[in-house]
């Protein structure tokens, strides 16, 4: 499972670019003696949702280590955005992608990305 990192301190505010540091400090040992570091990850990945029909509601869910981090859907190569297909949802660590009126011209693969963190699943049709 692949993870990235991020730094905490009371001291700054570090994230996977940047650090904002919140007083001037003399050194950086002194600026940096008490960090801690966090490890974030997906901690529940998407599953693979069959449909048994069409025009479902499909809802592809997962979930970071962390609360407050917002993951970017996509399908296949394509950055998603929220429209009247495509509804994203977060609330504290877990992750939703809802496609309304799923069918076969959905399927595919899914994947949420956090950073470098991936994680993929694949939207089928199967008859009964």
């Amino acid at each position: 499972m692949a993870c990235t990192r991020a730094v905490l301190t009371d001291h700054c505010i570090i994230n996977s670019r940047l650090i904002f540091p919140l007083f001037w400090s003399k050194s950086v040992d002194e600026f940096c003696r008490n960090v801690a570091v966090e490890e974030i990850k997906f901690t529940r990945e998407l599953q693979d949702i069959k449909l048994t029909s069409a025009n479902v509601t499909a809802t592809f869910e997962c979930e970071l280590s962390k609360a407050g981090l917002k993951v970017e859907w996509m399908k296949g190569e394509k950055r998603l955005r929220r429209d009247d297909k495509y509804d994203m949802l977060s609330e504290g660590k877990t992750h939703r992608l809802v496609i309304e009126k799923a069918g076969a011209e959905d399927v595919g693969k899914y994947t949420a990305v956090y950073e470098k963190l991936t994680t993929t699943a694949a939207l089928s049709v199967v008859s009964e």
